[in-house]
């Protein structure tokens, strides 16, 4: 992947700004030319596009909607990027047109008329940001040129709505695929950027685990919003919930205690480490914590979107197809990407036997599943999506689903162990993290045999735990044998390493090894 996004053809929006003329006071008409003139670059360098190693050969303004803030409007856009491969996406822009910008280096383009005015990133603006949250408080529904754009609150946002106002608000930075704002530390709002149709997860779960539940180890959901277009059809392009004070995510802790114990282990080494120096308690709690999410999210009968459904010999037969599928896929990928990896990685694919006759056990395991019921789960869960909260306890993020994935794929129910999957193949790479970043004295094999014990531990902690936990549940969430619910969970850790393989390969060689090793087996 290139290091600096392709240059599309509007021209470069560090440079100039791109301007559209009207002989008017400002209107819609004259802010989509400036946009169409001036947007595509602006967007090809924000750390949030997602095309980077796409060229851009064009942008339309699908709809906008303006609405007059003081001097200035506050403006909702979605443009449509256009790729030379044929491709296309669609991004929300969230604008504010002010004669006085706060940041000149966030300007997209500018409007000239009676009065003219910068078009600037809405979420860099306190303005924007106050009026954003003003509308959600407002339930209001914003007319655009084509659509409109709704703003649903539910009841718990009068209960942080004082706090957010009044606290002041903030972007940010450190935010890659959205734009997040904090409102007073009472309220987090996360813009959309990169748009699919249809109603985002992240929104739908939220509102039904406020609404409907009583899970509270993620963020209650204070409000959406989202566009209508003419013909009924809905996107979600923004989530906001209640702000949750935390220490940080689990994957940076996770490394810090490893770090910890790496150091603990080598004040007086031996290959296998004390018990005492393995702390089991945060995976008993992340298993304890996913159990009760699933037994949320699997709660009610009669919601269309959440009811449980059986598992069908059609959805074994469908998940066994894409295993299969995907090992090919990820096989021919690998030849592709041979010749582009070094020596010692090269050496690391070919030992690998990557075929379905040889991972036919595994793939079977998914048979296991029957009997059981598919719910909505987590879909994207790790580490990196789990936040330690001041208490101790966890706070889970994000209920967007894998981005590489479509909104009707996102939404469908599937099985719970899918999401045990996700964070037991996050706890090996915590472990193959710790062992990589280990810059000590002691040969790299010992590290890795002492995480390896951690590993193994926490893993049975979090399975323990999780099992108990899932008992709760009217519905059989997973096998109840104890074969059969090993042969369900390693057919959706394959499917999980599967996806890895594809990421490692594509962007970061050097950890092929870690699916590698799974897929080895």
């Amino acid at each position: 992947m290139p290091d600096h996004p392709s240059h599309p053809t509007a021209g470069d929006a560090d440079k100039t700004v791109a301007a559209a003329a009207t002989t008017g006071p400002i209107d819609a008409a004259s802010v989509m030319s400036a946009l169409t003139l001036g947007a595509a670059s602006w967007i090809a360098a924000r750390r949030w596009f997602g095309g980077k190693s796409r060229t851009i050969t064009g942008l339309t303004v699908d709809d906008l909607a303006l609405d007059q803030l003081g001097d200035g409007y506050a403006g909702l856009a979605l443009v449509r990027l256009a790729y030379d491969d044929g491709g296309e996406d669609q991004y929300f822009l969230p604008v504010m047109l002010t004669g006085r910008p706060s940041a000149v280096d966030h300007t997209i383009a500018a409007v000239i008329g009676d009065t003219p005015l910068a078009i600037v990133d809405g979420p860099e603006e306190e303005r924007f940001r106050a009026w954003f949250l003003d509308a959600l408080a407002g339930g209001r529904t914003i007319e655009a040129v084509h659509g409109a754009f709704r703003f649903e609150p539910t009841e718990v946002l009068g209960d942080y709505l004082a706090a957010a106002r009044s606290g002041g608000s903030r972007l940010i930075r450190s935010e890659q695929s959205n734009s997040s704002v904090i409102y007073g530390d009472a309220i987090i709002g996360k813009l959309f950027r990169r748009l699919q149709p249809g109603v985002n997860p992240d929104l739908e779960i939220g509102r039904f685990l406020t609404e409907r539940t009583d899970f509270r180890a993620a963020p209650a959901l204070v409000g959406g919003v989202s566009y209508l277009d003419a013909e009924g059809g809905e996107t979600s392009v923004a989530v906001l919930q209640i702000f949750m004070p935390n220490t940080g995510d689990a994957w940076t802790a996770t490394l810090r205690e490893l770090a910890d114990l790496i150091a603990s282990a080598s004040a007086d080494p031996s290959v296998e480490l004390p018990s005492v120096l393995i702390d089991t308690a945060p995976a008993r709690l992340l298993g304890q914590r996913t159990a009760e999410l699933h037994v949320a999210l699997a709660s009610s009968d009669v919601d269309d979107a959440f009811a449980p459904l059986g598992v069908t010999p059609d959805d074994v037969a469908g998940w066994e197809r894409e295993t299969i599928a995907s090992i090919e896929r990820q096989a021919t990928m690998l030849d592709t990407a041979l010749p582009r990896l070094t020596p010692i990685q090269q050496q690391t694919v070919v030992a690998v036997d990557l075929s379905p006759s040889r991972l036919s056990g595994r793939i079977g395991g998914y048979r296991s599943l029957a009997g059981t019921v598919r719910i909505r789960v987590h879909g994207d869960y790790h580490l990196g999506q789990i936040l330690r909260g001041l208490t101790g306890d966890i706070i889970i993020l994000d209920f967007e689903g894998e981005p590489s994935r479509s909104i009707v794929e996102r939404r469908d129910r599937t099985a719970a162990l899918k999401d045990v999957a996700g964070i037991l193949r996050s706890l090996r790479y915590a472990r193959a993290a710790a062992v990589k970043g280990y810059t000590g004295d002691v040969d790299e094999r010992v590290i890795d045999h002492w995480l390896a014990q951690w590993e193994s531990a926490s893993r049975q902690a979090l399975i323990d735990a999780y099992r108990a936990g899932v008992m709760a549940s009217p519905h059989p969430l997973v096998p109840t044998a104890d074969e059969a619910f090993t042969a369900a969970l390693q057919a959706w850790e394959l499917d999980k390493a599967l996806y890895e393989l594809a990421y490692e390969a594509n962007n970061r060689p050097t950890w092929l090894d870690v699916p590698l090793m799974t897929l080895a087996i």
